[in-house]
């Protein structure tokens, strides 16, 4: 089977099918493109809008992804989403905007089917290489290709547009009150000013090394953090692509055939910035021509003549011209130059050519070490592919993974001991493929992955579990060292504090920080018009520092831990900042306080959709859908109508 799979996906086919689908995402995103529309029962309910138990796991399917390109790599199990509910928190965030658009569609904003079909065949994605317009065509293979009717996607756009235009009137009056802003810069330039003293380690007594009866008592009371988590030894046999590519020879047939496929791509077209007026007949044509050749603008001649404004292109290729013919006859004129009537496919057209920047025709001597990586990679790729198929049939036939491996010369590798999460013994994340590390901790001791896995393109794997290390505390020398630096430590900064708060008390009877300073042997610093907006003063002395001085009333004294030791601190001075400058600041940060409230509005907008629409939400079904046990759930009320807040990002 994973052969066959394997073949698939090398054909023309597979390649296309691909295109289409990231086509789809680009445009519309996953949950639009898989919209199915009509279902009158599901995971979510919103008035005539719904989610059935297929769509919500697609969607779920397509967070756990995103979560784990975000984690780096790491392997994000089920078991753990549905631990933090995050199949409920999504079905709940589905249910909000599934509301929202439904309050929308009731309250009349519905863009119309034209202007919605105009979206669809402006998308790029859908226009034929060749002709470089809309092709009917790849738009019926798109929709039949992923199950979906014109209807229901023109629908997900129509609910998109309404959506946007709604948002944006809200956000066009509104308008953020000048106290706002004047609040929070004066917030942010107060300036303080302040004295102070670092107690460092060197005023305190060096703290004892702990007993080890201390060190048992902290492995009593710390028994469940200390425990080592299971470990597994992983071998695995490599197919890389990667490490095949320094033995493989050029051959420059080869390399010329891709430069010859490739060769219009890398080359850069000639484009043209111009004027195109579409008018109604040759007359109007005949006119225009004559209005332009007197210097006439473009934008004043189709006004004049009641016609749409003209299409202007800036640097665009002839490929972007829609009607062949306009485009034959723009790309013919000279610079400055403007036509005569063409009677193009879709109506009579007039073009004025502003501006030619000529094309380059690339040469195979430019891109030859280019075109010989990417030759060199696709055979790595391809003997890479071979190796892991003769492999698979070797293993299929019996052999164990480290014979098959051999047989075929493929290397061996031996991974340290890995934690399930993909942590080495000493919790330092390894890079390893999050289906590795799944299959490794499904398999028992000694057992095998059937077949090959991809980790990238050309890269392939399989793992045998060679041994597995289960989870056990630690012994005493092993934590040993570790707790005792941290006693060690814990007492240190406990030592400080208490020397702080001695000499804090002198001070609060009338020493001064000068006299304190003197009789511990260590010198007064100063820092003067301290802004909470500082970046290079918290850098060196911590925001711990500049938390505890911006917290402290005039001539306060207060303690903070800096880099070196703790800081006693006096705030001699508190300045508001200069009127010019917070004039300055108020001017700037009241856009963005006005795009705060926009998203606010956006807030409310879905709090009210969901009291109007009081959408339900199914998440007894939401957690089968996503292969999980409804009887876990440890929300109440599964179906009830869903709550306002949104899930965690």
């Amino acid at each position: 089977m994973l052969a066959q799979i394997r073949a698939f996906a090398k054909t023309p086919f597979a390649g296309a099918l691909m295109a289409v689908l990231v086509a789809s995402f680009a445009i519309w995103g996953i949950r639009d493109v898989f919209k199915t529309g009509g279902i009158k029962s599901g995971v979510v309910q919103a008035g005539s809008r719904s989610i059935d138990a297929a769509e919500f796991r697609r969607d779920f399917d397509n967070f756990k992804k995103q979560a784990e390109q975000q984690a780096k790599g790491q392997a994000i199990t089920l078991e753990d989403l549905l631990a933090a509910n995050y199949d409920v928190r999504l079905a709940e965030e589905l249910s909000h905007q599934a509301a929202l658009n439904e309050m929308i569609k009731r309250e009349g904003l519905r863009p119309s089917d034209k202007f919605v079909i105009d979206q669809i065949r402006a998308a790029k994605q859908f226009f034929s290489p060749v002709t470089g317009q809309f092709d009917e065509k790849a738009y019926k293979a798109f929709l039949a290709q992923n199950g979906i009717t014109a209807e229901d996607l023109e629908g997900e756009i129509r609910d998109g547009i309404a959506g946007n235009h709604l948002k944006s009137g809200i956000a066009a009056g509104l308008n953020a009150p000048l106290v706002y802003a004047a609040l929070e810069s004066a917030y942010g330039l107060e300036a303080r000013s302040a004295k102070y003293l670092v107690l460092t380690p060197a005023q305190v007594p060096k703290p004892t090394l702990p007993t080890d009866d201390q060190i048992r008592a902290v492995m009593k009371a710390r028994a469940a953090e200390l425990v080592k988590p299971e470990t597994r030894i992983i071998t695995v046999a490599l197919f890389s692509a990667s490490r095949i590519a320094p033995t493989v020879a050029i051959d420059p047939a080869k390399v010329q055939k891709r430069f010859d496929f490739e060769k219009d791509t890398l080359s850069q077209p000639e484009t043209r910035s111009l004027a195109q007026l579409v008018v109604k007949s040759q007359a109007q044509a005949v006119e225009a021509a004559k209005q332009l050749q007197t210097g006439a603008d473009p934008d004043a001649v189709a006004k004049a003549l009641g016609v749409a404004p003209p299409l202007h292109l800036t640097h665009e290729p002839k490929t972007h011209i829609a009607d062949l013919k306009v485009a034959d006859a723009a790309f013919s004129l000279p610079a400055g130059a403007i036509s005569g009537p063409i009677q193009g496919q879709l109506g009579w057209a007039v073009v004025k050519v502003t501006d030619i920047v000529p094309g380059h025709q690339v040469t195979l001597a430019e891109v030859k070490s280019r075109i010989e990586n990417e030759v060199r990679k696709a055979e790595a790729s391809d003997a890479a592919y071979e190796l892991s198929k003769k492999y698979d049939e070797v293993h299929s036939g019996g052999a164990n993974l480290i014979d098959a491996a051999k047989k075929v010369g493929a290397p061996i590798l031996e991974l340290p001991p890995v934690t399930k999460d993909g942590r080495g013994a000493n919790g330092q994340q390894l890079q390893l493929p999050p289906k590795m590390l799944q299959a490794a901790y499904a398999l028992a001791k000694g057992g095998e992955t059937e077949g090959v896995e991809e980790a990238a393109p050309g890269e392939y794997y399989a793992i045998r579990v060679t041994d597995v290390i289960p989870q056990a505390a630690p012994s005493f020398e092993e934590v040993r060292g570790p707790i005792a630096q941290r006693l060690m430590i814990d007492n240190l900064k406990a030592a400080l504090q208490a020397k702080a708060d001695a000499v804090m008390e002198q001070l609060k009877k009338g020493e001064t920080l000068d006299a304190a300073a003197k009789s511990l042997g260590v010198q007064v610093a100063s820092v003067d018009n301290l802004t909470r907006q500082s970046p290079q003063a918290s850098q060196a002395l911590g925001q711990v520092f500049v938390g505890a001085l911006f917290a402290a009333k005039r001539g306060d004294y207060v303690s903070a831990y800096t880099q070196t030791g703790l800081a006693i601190i006096q705030a001699t001075a508190i300045t508001p900042a200069p009127a010019d400058v917070l004039a300055k600041q108020i001017a700037a940060r009241r856009p963005q306080l006005a795009h705060a409230l926009d998203q606010d509005a956006g807030s409310a907008l879905q709090l009210a959709a969901q009291a109007l629409i009081k959408p339900k939400v199914d998440l007894a079904q939401a957690r089968a859908a996503v292969g999980g046990d409804p009887a876990t759930l440890k929300v109440q009320n599964p179906g009830a109508p869903a709550k306002t807040a949104s899930p965690a990002p």
